[in-house]
């Protein structure tokens, strides 16, 4: 049935696209990501689009392909920022805008040795 056949090429190409290198939800937490472990980030954590997948069908002729960034954007995130006041006199609470970075697009290159 050439119907079913034309469905079942529609289901193998959103598989491709769903296990391929692309960008995906990640959840990052900003302490780490921001380097900064002198305050304290409310929420902790942060989805930000970065690359992930499989590039073992890569069309490279290389011994190890890796998905990476091909275009990148900078992002800003409002989040609560909490710090110790000097002398333990409690927290210090402002809301501040946190860049982090979003991978946009993305592809399989050869790794490098």
């Amino acid at each position: 049935n050439k119907k079913s056949r034309g469905a079942d090429l529609n289901l193998l190409r959103e598989e491709v696209r769903l296990y391929s290198c692309t960008p995906r939800n990640y959840s990052v937490s900003l302490r780490e990501e921001l380097k900064r472990t002198d305050v304290i980030f409310w929420p902790s954590c942060l989805l930000v689009k970065r690359c992930g997948g499989n590039c073992a069908c890569c069309s490279h002729h290389c011994y190890d392909c890796q998905c990476v960034p091909t275009r990148v954007a900078k992002k800003y995130h409002e989040v609560l920022l909490l710090k110790h006041r000097g002398g333990g006199r409690g927290l210090l609470k402002s809301m501040t805008d946190v860049p982090l970075e979003h991978h946009e697009e993305c592809s399989c290159v050869c790794k490098d040795d």
